[in-house]
């Protein structure tokens, strides 16, 4: 509806444009020209109405960065992305007319010296949390954790798991990170001690102690630190699983017990076989 006034002998009249997301990434020449009641017209005046699409994206951490993890650690990988649009808002503009991006999984690669398997989903444990926005709010930027502490099982492997915006065409690469669960360690948590540790991990107490020589206390582990099961001895040219299982008097069960990546179904294929200074084997 125009706005006149006639002290000023102006008329004002605003245009409002609904956001139609089938037009997102398209640009309108629109041009207008004033009359009045005479018929008399002005020159016409010309502007570009652009229709930004959603161009989110992730700023951090950088791509490809590595990390190591531990059995009952938890591993907690900060993530920011953002959404300035095809037209190059502010993230905090462009959240007033509904520009949120999201973050989500695309792949996960887990890998060991004998095999290697894809999957969509995050591993046994992990989570991808996002911070949530009060109702009727849009974050832009917005903040994603992905939180995972490794169970058992899950060491002796390297992850690769990579994500992307939410809705983000082929254009766009993904960012991946690599996640090393580390064999033959655990992360205390509270109520630990030696003789339970030994009795979960199929080993002794003093087996325990003599693969952690700063322990005072045997009887005193300290929550979230990182313990390890026993002594790591490194595989040697020509030897195997047997050998390795008869000079240190443990149970070949127990070997592939502490190194479940010996314990695949891949490796089992392989006859167990091992590269020389592949470590791990407590």
């Amino acid at each position: 509806v125009p706005v006149v006034d006639v002290a000023a002998q102006r008329v004002s009249q605003n245009v409002s444009v609904a956001y139609d997301l089938a037009l997102a990434g398209t640009d309108f020449l629109v041009c207008f020209q004033a009359e009045d009641s005479n018929g008399l017209r002005t020159g016409t005046r010309c502007f570009t109405l652009l229709i930004p699409r959603p161009a989110p994206r992730l700023l951090t951490p950088a791509n490809e960065s590595r990390y190591q993890a531990t059995i009952g650690c938890s591993l907690d990988v900060v993530m920011q992305a953002e959404d300035r649009t095809s037209a190059g808002l502010e993230p905090a503009v462009a959240a007033t007319s509904g520009f949120g991006p999201a973050v989500v999984v695309l792949s996960v690669l887990s890998r060991s010296s004998y095999t290697q398997r894809s999957s969509s989903l995050l591993p046994t444990s992990a989570t991808l949390e996002t911070e949530e926005a009060p109702p009727g709010v849009v974050s832009n930027p917005v903040t994603s954790v992905l939180r995972w502490a490794p169970i058992k099982g899950q060491e002796g492997f390297t992850y690769r798991i990579c994500m992307v915006p939410f809705g983000v065409s082929n254009e766009y690469a993904p960012l991946c990170l690599f996640v090393e669960v580390m064999r033959c360690q655990f992360c205390a948590k509270e109520g630990d001690s030696m003789q339970t540790m030994a009795r979960e991990w199929h080993t002794t107490w003093t087996e325990l102690w003599s693969g952690n020589h700063l322990l005072v206390n045997p009887d005193l582990l300290i929550r979230e630190q990182v313990y390890a099961v026993g002594p790591v001895y490194s595989i040697t040219e020509e030897e195997d699983l047997e050998r390795v299982a008869f000079r240190y008097g443990v149970a070949t069960a127990d070997l592939l017990w502490w190194n479940p990546d010996l314990a695949d179904s891949a490796a089992q294929a392989q006859q167990y076989a091992l590269q020389e200074r592949q470590g791990g084997l407590s």
